[in-house]
């Protein structure tokens, strides 16, 4: 074991070509299933409220819509136990390509389920359904491609190479953001609601292939394959045996990003939309450019994080969301366009610097035989606790303070904290490449 902090290199020779042909792999593949998720998001939060939750007053149809986001946050453990120990004893790759296709399907169903006008209460029971479709093929997915990257990765540069995996996530918002906003300014409102909406669930069945096609020609990771023999007969259960602790740690890290993360990417659109009274348009492109904003973030995050430390880089991204919890919310209380996105920019690029350096510091927590399962069960347990039920939370939360938008501030705030004590826990990290462990 190494105390947390800057990796050494390994005395080998890099294939930088095959390890960017791996970053790229992981990043599209992971970003389009971003774009999958997120779309769901975008759509809960502007149209499924009229769409499968018509006889509700506004704002609580709106609680009833973001809940159906928050279902996949419940189905994704599962995908993390399961995907994570066909990982461990199966290999990285392929259960990728696996993830991949779930996501792709599920999203393209959701385009074609008929409304609540049509069928009624089984509108929204199909709609739950798909979506927890989606949640089990990311639950799985995340941790691999963080796996794949660390893996193949030189170690004095991991931090940077797992930023790039990172930078998917804001990638894939943007992604979605823009296609909604794109069908927004040639659509009216009427056909956007009627049939428009369906479009970029659609799309996802091209993006798929493309995916696809570039995941399949990945080779399996060496490490992998080096690794001492044989596999754990059941890595889940070797996991919480002798890592409990680090599981728990890493959970807290992402629940506190994903606090933050959803606020920023879901409910800031619902907000500005039905309280500050926004457009679509504008509602869109707040988030959106502010998503474009964090993808340097993350990159330029796990590169100051191979020079520095992880956990040095983890402490001062927690303080920078504690710093930015209020002034963000006086930026979009304002209702103007561009101090919503200057506000939703402070939030996003705070997280980032937190999660840009994730893909490195987990696969460091976790030895080889147990790593896709150590690294999507935190992920997992961070996302149950904290990215489904945020968006819903911080809507309750303008109920309780009567449309004040101070209990979300304060949501950001505690994130913040409990990201801070979670980094100051964490002691120790395995290597990552087979020469190095003992």
């Amino acid at each position: 074991m190494s105390q947390v902090g800057v990796t050494s290199p390994v005395a080998s020779v890099e294939n930088t070509d095959a390890i960017r042909r791996v970053v790229v792999s992981a990043s599209i593949g992971t970003m389009i299933d971003w774009y999958d998720f997120f779309i769901f998001g975008t759509a809960a939060a502007l149209f499924f409220p009229k769409l499968f939750f018509p006889s509700f007053d506004p704002l609580v149809g709106t609680l009833l819509s973001l809940g159906t986001f928050s279902v996949a946050f419940i189905a994704r453990p599962f995908g993390a136990v399961v995907f994570g120990h066909l990982g461990d004893k199966l290999g990285r790759k392929d259960i990728l390509v696996i993830n991949l296709l779930i996501m792709g399907v599920g999203t393209a169903l959701i385009g074609l389920l008929p409304v609540y006008e049509t069928v009624g209460v089984l509108a929204p029971i199909m709609l739950l359904a798909l979506r927890f479709v989606q949640g089990i093929g990311l639950g799985g997915e995340y941790g691999g491609a963080m796996s794949l990257v660390a893996e193949h990765s030189p170690p004095a540069r991991r931090g940077y190479y797992g930023g790039w995996v990172e930078m998917a996530c804001p990638a894939g918002l943007a992604l979605s953001s823009g296609t909604i906003l794109l069908l927004a300014a040639i659509m009216p409102e009427q056909d956007l609601l009627a049939w428009g909406w369906r479009i970029p669930f659609l799309l996802s069945v091209f993006l798929i292939v493309i995916g696809m096609v570039i995941r399949l020609k990945v080779d399996e990771t060496p490490t992998f394959t080096q690794a001492k023999k044989p596999v754990h007969k059941s890595p889940v259960w070797v996991l919480f045996r002798d890592n409990l602790g680090q599981t728990l740690k890493g959970g807290a890290i992402w629940l506190a990003v994903n606090i933050c993360f959803y606020i920023a990417a879901v409910f800031v659109i619902s907000y500005s939309r039905n309280v500050l009274s926004l457009s679509y348009e504008h509602a869109v492109i707040g988030v959106a450019g502010a998503s474009l904003v964090a993808i340097p973030a993350c990159v330029w995050a796990g590169h100051l994080s191979d020079v520095y430390g992880r956990k040095t880089v983890g402490i001062l991204g927690s303080l920078s969301m504690m710093a930015c919890a209020y002034p963000a919310f006086w930026l979009i209380d304002s209702g103007s366009l561009s101090l919503v996105f200057l506000g939703t920019s402070l939030i996003l690029v705070a997280t980032f610097i937190v999660a840009g350096i994730i893909p490195a510091f987990f696969s460091e927590m976790f030895e080889t035989r147990v790593r896709y399962s150590g690294v999507s069960i935190s992920i997992a347990l961070g996302t149950l606790l904290g990215g489904g039920a945020a968006p819903s939370i911080a809507t309750a939360s303008l109920i309780w303070t009567d449309g004040k938008s101070w209990g979300v501030s304060l949501m950001i705030l505690l994130s913040g904290i409990i990201g801070l004590i979670s980094f100051l826990l964490v002691n120790r990290t395995y290597p990552v490449h087979p020469e190095d462990e003992a």
